[in-house]
């Protein structure tokens, strides 16, 4: 699973927790620290998105400073950033993808949108296509 180090600040004058990213491009924050973090993962997922259109590989996460906290992506995000590695990988373009699914173009767009809520049998159908399973593991929280 990709960890993305955050850095998180608390606005001195409104009390914001505002949370930003060393890899990628993106700001947002949250009334409390868990507000932001959770605000954060939809932000890293938003400009994942971005490399995803504009058919660009994933920033590199960097190791996080010590005491630095890092943040992965949802489990649905992880799987769609998976299949797009996967296809990216294998050459395999989103035409046929929807071959190999008999999707329209416009499903599998969905199924790689970090942003749409996917249903996961959805995205394990698209990994099959091109020769790949999903494997999920739990681990503590931080």
């Amino acid at each position: 699973m990709r960890r993305y180090p955050v850095n998180i600040k608390q606005d001195e004058r409104t009390g914001v927790y505002v949370v930003s990213f060393p890899d990628v491009p993106g700001v947002t924050q949250g009334d409390s620290h868990q507000e932001a973090m959770l605000n954060a993962v939809a932000c890293l997922e938003t400009a994942l998105s971005v490399s995803v259109e504009r058919g660009e590989g994933f920033p590199t996460p960097s190791r996080p400073a010590c005491g630095q906290a890092a943040i992965g992506l949802s489990a649905l995000g992880e799987a769609k950033a998976a299949l797009y590695e996967g296809m990216r990988k294998q050459w395999i373009g989103r035409a046929e993808l929807a071959r190999r699914t008999g999707w329209h173009l416009a499903d599998v767009d969905r199924a790689l949108d970090l942003t749409h809520k996917s249903r996961m049998s959805i995205i394990e159908t698209a990994l099959r296509a091109i020769g790949l399973r999903l494997e999920l593991t739990a681990e503590a929280a931080e």
